[in-house]
């Protein structure tokens, strides 16, 4: 691994809050029907290293976002030269992905990961030194696009907290099982009442009215720092944006001042067939590469690239979770069972992005 002996990135990342201010910043708004449709014309590149058991499916959902996924590498050194070219790497720590190869994407300008396994004694070491390595050529590099995403679990996420001494973090690996007092889990527990709040660090983020995507939620770090400290503490140390999927996907912003609306809840309909899907956690890394990928291609193509891409990663994740969840929902209601939910999902992914059809879910 990258040896280095930086201990904190709070310089560099500092430097990155301070330097974009507000003035003048055009945020990239992917609810508008027009920027929509101008985004999908961009076709990313992406390196797909994924677990040997979802990675047809993994590849399927990159195609259906009109992404052109690469995942014939199979030694580090091809891995690296790809890493290379392409506009985004999703790199999944599921079998049969090794140190090695994991390594070989280690300094790739935008990487997302995920950490199938961390739980695991020996994979969680690896998974740790892998994050750790990254961290530190981050506090290096300079570079507008160097850019992390972490998407995992509840479950995966409390581990990580463990692994890195950011707490405990059981309420989150325990948010979906219910309680005997409350009948809820910790999320429903905790936000379920306080949308019907006039809290005024959160607010709904909604600017399609034509959509029926549930409700995506900014939160003031505030917010975060309250009821998720360990989640936060953990993004600012890794200097990288984290996707938790749960009951509430949540999308925290490493470094983000008072007053800086860039993380998120996502609470949208969901569907048990997700259940049954073996690699739809997989797959929907798969989509935040595609769509990330997609934004860094976007910016270069329109504007140049600009501080501005970095602050607009977790306003696409979030957007992206919720696309993700009211497809599986849509296309739950008119299936069978799990072969034809397959099937339908991938089509609603497909008509979202297609250059032919106008397709609202």
């Amino acid at each position: 691994y990258h040896n280095c002996t930086c201990s904190t990135t709070t310089n560099q990342s500092s430097l990155l809050v301070d330097a974009m201010g507000d003035e003048g910043r055009e945020h990239f708004d992917p609810w508008s029907p027009v920027n929509a449709n101008r985004f999908k014309f961009n076709e990313p590149k992406i390196q797909l290293i994924a677990p040997t058991a979802t990675a047809s499916k993994v590849c399927d959902v990159a195609t259906a976002y009109r992404a052109k996924p690469i995942m014939g590498c199979t030694t580090p050194a091809e891995a690296r030269e790809v890493s290379r070219v392409v506009d985004a790497t999703f790199l999944s720590f599921g079998t049969p992905t090794t140190a090695d190869m994991a390594n070989a994407v280690l300094d790739a300008p935008i990487v997302v990961v995920d950490p199938v396994g961390v739980g695991l004694p020996e994979r969680g070491k690896m998974v740790r030194a892998w994050l750790d390595a990254r961290r530190c050529i981050r506090a290096e590099v300079e570079v507008l696009n160097f850019c992390t995403i972490i998407k995992g679990n509840a479950s995966e996420m409390t581990t990580l907290v463990k692994l890195f001494g950011m707490g405990d973090g059981e309420r989150f690996a325990d948010s979906s099982v219910t309680t005997a007092s409350e009948g809820k889990g910790w999320f429903e527990q905790t936000f379920g009442t306080k949308f019907d709040d006039k809290d005024k660090r959160f607010s709904s983020f909604e600017d399609d009215p034509t959509s029926t995507a549930g409700t995506t939620f900014r939160i003031d770090p505030s917010f975060v720092n309250e009821y998720m400290p360990e989640l936060y503490n953990l993004a600012c140390y890794l200097d990288a944006t984290l996707v938790m999927t749960g009951p509430f996907d949540v999308i925290l912003k490493p470094y983000a001042n008072v007053g800086d609306w860039n993380s998120f809840l996502v609470r949208t309909r969901s569907t048990e067939m997700f259940d049954t899907y073996a690699g739809a956690g997989c797959a929907l890394g798969a989509a935040c590469a595609a769509q990330i990928g997609r934004l860094h291609r976007h910016t270069i193509t329109n504007n140049g690239l600009r501080w501005d891409f970095i602050e607009d990663v977790p306003r696409v994740l979030a957007w992206t979770a919720a696309q993700y969840r009211e497809a599986g929902a849509v296309s739950a209601a008119n299936t069978r069972g799990p072969g034809s939910f397959q099937a339908e999902f991938l089509d609603k992914l497909y008509l979202l992005y297609s250059l032919k059809e106008q397709a609202l879910i």
